[in-house]
């Protein structure tokens, strides 16, 4: 997680939404759903509603706004492998967005 000190410019290298909605392979991939998790998960969501809320930048009309909605959700996920610190054979999938 990382936090700007002079802009406010937050980022998770990790997806919050995956704690609390997906319950796929979550052995395999070692997605913690304990009720700790979760609560963190939600303050960080919130954290970054709250702060986007702050912001006075609006689209002049709702076409504009669906249309760069539909790009964020439409944008292909790199699929990304990372080996596991502690065993050289086994590996987390991760996906990252670029933006």
């Amino acid at each position: 997680m990382i936090e700007g000190i002079i802009y406010p410019w937050f980022g998770v290298a990790y997806r919050i939404d995956r704690i609390q909605n997906s319950m796929e392979n979550t052995k395999r991939d070692h997605t913690d759903h304990s009720r700790e998790a979760i609560i963190h998960a939600q303050k960080v969501a919130n954290l970054f509603v709250n702060e986007a809320r702050l912001s006075d930048n609006e689209f002049a009309f709702v076409g504009d706004e669906v249309k760069e909605i539909n790009k964020l959700q439409n944008n292909d996920a790199h699929r990304v492998e990372v080996p596991i610190v502690q065993s050289k054979k086994q590996t987390i999938r991760t996906e990252l967005y670029l933006f």
